[in-house]
């Protein structure tokens, strides 16, 4: 999918996430496409590098994140729009004290409660 149409569907969706999950305490985060991770990071448009993500929250932003080179679907987009909200919703802090108590992506709860909270991408489909 190219950037504009995930944005499309993004901010066709979006509204309606945000209405079904309640907002967090800070402002409702912005949506940004980018082609990977890499070039979100970097700024560069040609960065390229290893790891795949299809999204991506940055609390120091208050941004969530899609990129066009791993989101192949309007499932992807909703899937992926969900997770990262729920991320939002979360306790940053309490989040990171549990990666420091030893939890990894794999077993982490807010991963975890973000991957069920994924399987609600058709509601707003």
């Amino acid at each position: 999918m190219n950037k504009d149409e995930i944005l499309s569907i993004a901010n066709e969706a979006y509204p309606k996430i945000v209405k079904h999950f309640g907002k967090g305490k800070n402002p409702t985060p912005e949506i940004k496409i980018y082609r990977n991770v890499f070039v979100d990071l970097t700024g560069d448009e040609d960065a390229e590098g290893e790891d795949t993500p299809s999204g991506r929250y940055d609390r120091d932003l208050n941004k969530i994140s899609l990129y066009s080179d791993y989101v192949l679907s309007k499932e992807e987009v909703l899937r992926n729009l969900v997770h990262e909200y729920t991320h939002y919703l979360l306790d940053g802090d309490e989040s990171d004290e549990l990666y420091a108590k030893g939890y990894t992506y794999q077993n982490h709860p807010h991963e975890l409660l973000a991957l069920r909270a994924e399987e609600k991408w058709h509601l707003f489909a």
